[in-house]
Formats: structure tokens, C-alpha cells, sequence
């Protein structure tokens, strides 16, 4: 199951999640005023935002996990800098919408591409310093520092079980603590 899926079973009905991911995009495509993007092999219009973040909007938190295909080539590899100010452009337009809370997480590395490894350990560094400038956002995990090689498969950009796990886990205590949720008692 995905980290998703994970914090639904966690959560139970102690908070109403929703999830609104599709793989393969960059931050640009997510943003306001884009033009119509592929999700799922449909057509989202006018956009991601109107289409899949707007029914769910306000919210009391989102959750933004945005970046890997930024880093690598056919997502058009953006630096630093321009990654940072797409995120604090989607987390400002997010915010004007009714997001009380904006939680940004920086992406994992990429097992198979050092170079796009150091340009996402660069968007590291750029959400650690919009999270400290900016009080409607806070910072997740850092999937680049939390993720080991292990959690990964052969070749694969995307977590495995172990993988999605950790990252849960490590989400649940940020979203416990932003909605003052005690953490549900578990049977292990």
C-alpha cells in the first residue's frame, strides 16, 4: 500500500484524507494557472488544480509531495531556485484557497541518477528555508534523508513497501501534531 493508504488506515475516522497524486508530474503542471495536464490517462481541465485540488478545497492541511520528475531530464530538470519559487507559487495559491496548513516534503533521491540526486537534495535545502520563512507552511519529512537505498526497488524512482512505510509513519507524527491528534494505540 502506498504512504496514502497508510495514513488512511492510521487515521481511521479521526480525519477525512484525501488523496489527489498523479505520478509523473512536475510542480509547474500543478499550478493555478496551467494548462490542462494528464492524470490517470485523462484529460484534467481546465487543470490539476481546478480539477483535482479545488473539490477539496479549504482544507485544513495539504500535503505537497512534488519534485521528482523535476530533477530529471524529461521533466525539463529545473534548479533549485526555479523548483522553489513553483512550490511557494502552488503553496501561496493553495493557501488563498483555504489551506489553513501547507506541508511540504522534500522528494527522495533517485537511485540510478547522481545527478539528479544532487539537484533534489538542492530542493531540500530550498524547502527547508521556505518552510522557516513562511508560517503557513511546514515541513514534512525529508524523503532524502529519511529513505535509504533499501527502500527502493532496483531501478525504481518510486518507494517500495518498506519505503512507503517509513514514510507514514514519519507523516503521521507531522499531521498528528499540526491537527493535535493523539497517536492511536497500536496492537504490536
Amino acid at each position: 500500500p502506498s504512504f496514502a493508504a497508510l495514513l488512511e488506515q492510521a487515521f481511521g475516522p479521526a480525519a477525512e484524507l484525501h488523496t489527489v497524486a498523479c505520478g509523473g508530474l512536475t510542480v509547474r503542471v500543478w499550478l493555478a494557472d496551467a494548462t490542462p495536464a494528464y492524470c490517470h490517462r485523462e484529460l484534467a481541465k481546465p487543470n490539476l488544480f481546478e480539477k483535482r485540488l479545488g473539490p477539496w478545497l479549504p482544507a485544513d492541511v495539504v500535503v505537497v509531495l512534488l519534485g521528482t520528475k523535476d530533477s530529471i531530464p524529461l521533466g525539463g530538470a529545473v534548479e533549485p531556485d526555479v523548483y522553489a519559487e513553483r512550490l511557494r507559487q502552488l503553496a501561496r495559491q493553495l493557501v488563498e484557497r483555504g489551506a489553513a496548513r501547507v506541508v511540504v516534503m522534500a522528494p527522495p533521491f533517485i537511485n540510478n541518477s547522481p545527478k539528479s540526486s544532487l539537484r533534489l537534495q538542492g530542493y531540500g535545502v530550498e524547502i527547508a528555508a521556505m518552510c522557516e520563512a513562511d508560517p503557513s507552511l511546514v515541513c514534512g519529512p525529508d524523503l532524502f534523508e529519511l529513505l535509504g537505498a533499501g527502500d527502493f526497488a532496483n531501478n525504481d524512482r518510486h518507494p517500495n513497501a518498506r519505503g512507503h512505510a517509513k514514510i507514514a509513519a514519519a507523516l503521521e507524527v507531522t499531521l498528528r501534531d499540526i491537527m493535535a491528534l493523539e497517536a492511536a494505540p497500536r496492537a504490536d
